[in-house]
């Protein structure tokens, strides 16, 4: 169950990081929300030891995406105009590939410790 709510929170930060680029970037508004890795954090810290570097993996990986996110921002608040000019989404895309690539790996851990459990 535990083990489950870890990958539930995973899977629900990358849900919060397309929803972060959709309100910042295209909506133009402010996204506050907790990010849910910091439950699956607080999951793994406690519980999974195991998994601290799939965990340390992710955070790595959010990175240059929250970073596009922001420079986004900043350019569409800066100029409007010359923001939609010059858009170009492809670092997102190349970066969401990685950030995919480590969630997956994280997910792939959790199932391996999942098959390994002696069945009750």
């Amino acid at each position: 169950e535990r083990l489950e709510s870890f990958v539930k929170a995973i899977y629900a930060h990358s849900q919060w990081l397309d929803d972060k680029q959709n309100a910042m970037i295209f909506a133009n508004t402010d996204h506050d929300t907790a990010s849910p890795l910091d439950e699956a954090r607080m999951i793994q810290a406690l519980h999974f030891p195991e998994l601290s570097a799939a965990v340390l993996a992710i955070q790595q990986a959010q990175l240059p995406l929250l970073d596009f996110i922001f420079q986004q921002r900043v350019a569409r608040m800066q100029n409007q105009d010359a923001w939609i000019k010059a858009w170009n989404n492809e670092p997102y895309n190349i970066a969401y590939k990685q950030y995919l690539v480590a969630l997956s790996a994280a997910t792939s851990k959790c199932r391996e410790m999942l098959l390994a459990q002696p069945e009750s």
